[in-house]
């Protein structure tokens, strides 16, 4: 049984996920057991992830029945609302805000210092801000019982979560004022976390009070919830929706849900921008129990290394998006205070940047065992891990774009086989691609051909797949590429190729070097990597260059030091004897 990182009560058997809670030890003669575990039924993490609360809040229910706390049939979940979660939340956290504040003031008991009082506080936060599954399950618990009392008892279990996450959050930040107390003597103890300030409380921004709701005013999270749920965003990717959702969540955090949205204005968007200069990556996963505020803080002050300055820049972005689309519907006025905003984060120079393979990084990739014979003595599983890895580097495709290929996508014309990104799906998926420009026929190289590729893809045919890579699998953001790249990561990592600026994209950095070297046409070269010819009127006519065309550039461009390793004919057969 393996239990799964960041995601406490998760574990997976024989590929299945798995619910999982120890029984308190005063329930086990009772229940019988001394754990309780539930199967998700389904072997996709992501899928798992999202069945979790329900099942731990199902495992609770039996816990609660034993105590008669409960029954144990219940009627059908129901769901509370975020401002309802969120003022359980703040009455909650009142008493314990100021039972912790008459403690900070006890005398430190005798034979005790100030340091190993700080490092018992630094161990308390650090527990609770990754909290292993015993003490999850305790705030899930509380949290049920808590919703139970206030007249919730079948509450959802995502409503279940959400309030033991604010808990969480409360336990943080009582802790965090006790530091402060004891390290920085701070002793006005100020609520920093925006959730549990009054609503009537000064913001993240200033020190005035937050003004009063202008009548029909629509509000922060009233705007949010209408831009989420306007048809025109229903064909944002996940990747963009994170974009959005950062600074959303940083705007509820700095102003709050009942702020009027008219009211937001620079100051607000330059706290945004500021945090998002320290904000680290993947903080949701890292930093459990932390608000986006905590977590930014807590990075500048250990030197986490913060988000990408471009990654920044889509959320800054994506917030003028937002203000726009406000403008546009006519909830504000004015839009000007949300543009123009860029990073802060420096930008990385050219060499600093992701990088081309060199030929030395090449001679190590593909000098693995898979590379040495033919594709057909992989196991099927893992066969995409031979062909897209040749695919990129000698077409300079992107990797996503290459992932969702299905069998359809390859073709023939004049004879010449060649593979179609578009967006068009057999399989009736919703298939990627970066730009206009990204759908194009792009010619198969012949070292491609001379390796087998054709017949593979006949295997897939035969076999009555759809998808080209059919084992490839789907993250939890709608892209392919999130989990093929991740193995490709520590695929690097094992051939000995550790430079943190090449991953799969350098492929294509690569490929465009080697057609600099060849002296392909650059024009057609665009064309095969799918980026716009040019600006003029004359390129916005016609369907671009032939796959014929194409393919006259095409083979122009070699890797000698990969072909001297892979078994093409006449090339490389003393090596495949040894």
């Amino acid at each position: 049984m393996e239990t799964m990182q960041n995601k406490p009560g998760l574990v997976r058997r024989n590929g299945t996920y798995y619910a999982r809670l120890r029984v308190p030890k005063n329930l086990r003669e009772q229940i019988g057991k001394a754990e309780i575990k539930l199967s998700l039924k389904t072997k996709d993490r992501a899928e798992a992830n999202a069945k979790l609360s329900e099942a731990l809040v199902s495992i609770h229910r039996l816990f609660a029945a034993a105590l008669n706390a409960d029954k144990a049939v219940t009627p059908e979940a129901v769901e509370v609302g975020r401002g309802v979660l969120e003022q359980i939340a703040r009455d909650w956290f009142r008493p314990r805000w100021e039972a912790c504040e008459d403690t900070v003031w006890q005398p430190i008991p005798p034979g005790r210092s100030v340091e190993e009082l700080i490092d018992i506080i630094d161990e308390d936060i650090a527990h609770v801000m990754s909290p292993d599954e015993s003490i999850y399950g305790q705030y899930l618990y509380q949290a049920r019982k808590l919703l139970g009392k206030l007249g919730y008892p079948n509450a959802s279990g995502a409503s279940t979560e959400t309030l033991a996450r604010y808990m969480i959050r409360g336990e943080v930040e009582c802790l965090n004022m006790a530091r402060r107390h004891h390290v920085e003597l701070d002793l006005h103890h100020t609520i920093r976390d925006p959730l549990f300030r009054p609503v009537v409380a000064s913001s993240e921004v200033g020190s005035a009070a937050a003004p009063v709701a202008q009548k029909n005013a629509v509000t922060v999270a009233q705007a949010i919830e209408r831009f989420r749920n306007d048809p025109q965003r229903a064909g944002l990717s996940k990747k963009a929706i994170v974009a959005y959702e950062t600074g959303f969540n940083l705007l509820l955090e700095i102003v709050g849900g009942n702020f009027p949205l008219v009211e937001v204005g620079r100051d607000h968007a330059r706290k945004i921008r500021d945090v998002l200069a320290n904000l680290p990556a993947n903080v949701t996963k890292r930093f459990k129990g932390m608000t986006l505020l905590q977590a930014a803080q807590h990075a500048e002050a250990n030197g986490v290394e913060p988000i990408a300055e471009r990654t920044a820049s889509n959320s800054l972005q994506a917030f003028a998006t937002f203000f726009r689309w406000a403008k546009q519907e006519q909830i504000i006025a004015d839009d000007a205070f949300a543009k123009g905003l860029k990073p802060t984060q420096k930008k990385l120079s050219k060499q600093e940047s992701r990088q081309p393979f060199a030929d030395a990084d090449l001679d190590r990739l593909f000098s693995a065992e898979m590379y040495r014979g033919s594709y057909s003595d992989i196991p099927e599983k893992e066969q995409a891990r031979y062909w897209i890895p040749l695919l990129g580097l000698y077409h300079g495709a992107r990797l996503n774009e290459l992932c969702q290929l299905e069998v359809a996508d390859i073709r023939e014309a004049d004879g010449i086989p060649f593979m179609r990104f578009t967006q068009d799906s057999d399989a009736g998926e919703e298939k990627r691609l970066k730009t206009r420009n990204a759908e194009r026929d792009v010619p198969i190289h012949p070292v491609l051909l001379q390796l087998g590729f054709l017949d593979y893809v006949d295997d897939q045919k035969r076999a009555g797949h759809v998808r080209l890579f059919p084992h490839i699998t789907m993250s939890a953001n709608g892209y392919y590429s999130e989990n093929f790249g991740k193995w490709f990561g520590r695929f690097c990592d094992k051939q000995g190729v550790t430079d943190a600026r090449l991953d799969f994209h350098s492929f294509r950095h690569g490929f465009n070097d080697a057609t600099r070297s060849a002296k392909a046409d650059g024009d057609v070269v665009k064309g095969i990597c799918g980026w716009a010819a040019g600006s003029s009127m004359r390129d916005r006519y016609g369907n671009g260059y032939s796959v014929s065309r194409k393919l006259e550039e095409l083979v122009k461009v070699r890797f000698p030091v990969v072909e001297k390793l892979l078994p093409l004919q006449g090339v490389n057969d003393v090596h495949n004897k040894d």
